[in-house]
């Protein structure tokens, strides 16, 4: 009993979150997202998304968005802390995480991702790396440069305690085998 105690204690939990280009990326054959998503199922890692790139998902209008649906279906969902106005929610009321006080949090994570980032980020990009500091993700993938080029994510990762990759970079064995 003790034994088993001692294990359960030793395993770490690893969340990496992945935002909808990643997911759509990963609908088509042979690109490095769907090189590294390959390579976290085969490892077991725990994949999620958030909210806003599921939404972006299922609404999109790109041909591979079927296929992708069916592959954000498979991750975790993260709990979905409200940003922005009312009539920018997404979801009902009762899928909303947080208090008030989580919600005024959100916006001035928000605020300060619009000030690190590049102008092009738009709410669902910033929606889902909020989502993804709320979870306690280790790492947030993607291949929109408005947060992962070097500037940005320079900026980002010395405020928040999250490491931003591109597909590519999060592709190899390597990389997986280094979190779990």
């Amino acid at each position: 009993m003790r034994g088993d105690l001692l294990l359960h204690q030793s395993i770490r939990r690893v969340l990496v979150c992945v935002d909808a280009n990643v997911i759509i990326g990963a609908a088509v054959a042979r690109s490095d997202a769907k090189r590294f998503i390959d390579l976290a199922f085969m490892h077991c890692l725990e994949l999620a998304i958030s909210r806003h790139s599921y939404e972006e998902i299922v609404q999109g209008s790109n041909k591979d968005c079927g296929a992708a649906k069916m592959l954000a279906d498979r991750l975790t969902l993260l709990p979905y802390f409200p940003k922005g106005t009312i009539s920018e929610l997404l979801g009902t009321i009762d899928e909303l995480a947080g208090t008030i006080d989580d919600i005024k949090r959100s916006d001035d994570i928000v605020r300060q991702l619009g000030e690190l980032a590049k102008a092009g980020a738009d709410l669902h990009d910033k929606g889902a790396l909020t989502d993804a500091l709320w979870a306690g993700s280790s790492h947030f993938i993607t291949s929109d440069r408005d947060l992962v080029a070097n500037g940005p994510r320079t900026r980002i990762e010395a405020v928040f305690p999250i490491c931003i990759l591109t597909p590519r970079d999060a592709a190899s064995e390597g990389f997986i085998v280094n979190l779990l």
